[in-house]
């Protein structure tokens, strides 16, 4: 039974800040207590979920963006696959730039060849290769696959293989969101639930006090 006496909660959020005496405390506050801590572990792990799976949108997102650059670079090739390099293609005619000047580099130092590339060092061309190379290692892509997209070295075949690869990415992403999805909903029902409790334990707890206080009069 109920103690008319024994501390109470204003509201629900006050609950959790109280220290209860579980030899004396109301059993109903006790439980409200619990169930109320337990809302709250739930909702830190919901925001966990959520900031997960905000992150997870963000690398899909930028999977796309790679394929689709990709695929453009893949049709310069004009249907060939005989072993010639991206930067062999019409798309990269060497007027006004040089092709052997931005190899170089690449064979010397990679990466600073790829922050030269980006500043516009070797011209547009350089500077679209480095743009996409640099996509491809934000979405994971194996540097070696990066850096032969920046210098232009990489064959048809090659760009099919990394296609391949980025598709492989996107869809492991995507099956592993929709897991997410259905743990997130799983989460919102278990909080939902456990406020649910906390608020019918305390409406149980306000009503047999209130009957109790009535039969005194």
């Amino acid at each position: 039974m109920s103690k008319v006496g024994s501390t109470g909660a204003g509201n629900i959020t006050g609950i959790g800040a109280l220290n209860l005496d579980f030899q004396t405390a109301d059993i109903e506050l006790l439980l409200a207590s619990v169930q109320l801590k337990r809302a709250d572990l739930i909702e830190n792990e919901l925001r966990t979920m959520v900031e997960t799976i905000k992150n997870r949108n963000e690398a899909m997102e930028k999977l796309g963006g790679v394929k689709s650059d990709l695929t453009t670079q893949k049709t310069y090739f004009d249907g060939k696959t005989d072993g010639s390099s991206l930067i062999d293609q019409k798309h990269y005619d060497p007027t006004g730039w040089n092709k052997k000047q931005l190899q170089d580099a690449y064979a010397a130092n990679p990466e600073a060849a790829l922050a030269r590339a980006l500043n516009g060092e070797f011209g547009p061309q350089g500077k679209e290769l480095a743009t996409l190379a640099q996509s491809m290692r934000a979405a994971g892509i194996s540097d070696d696959t990066v850096f032969k997209v920046a210098s232009g070295k990489i064959t048809a075949p090659e760009l099919d293989a990394a296609m391949t690869a980025v598709t492989a990415k996107s869809d492991s992403l995507s099956a592993t969101q929709q897991m997410d999805m259905i743990k997130l909903q799983a989460m919102q029902s278990r909080r939902t639930e456990a406020f649910e409790v906390v608020t019918n334990t305390i409406k149980k707890t306000g009503d047999s006090r209130s009957g109790i206080i009535s039969n005194m009069r």
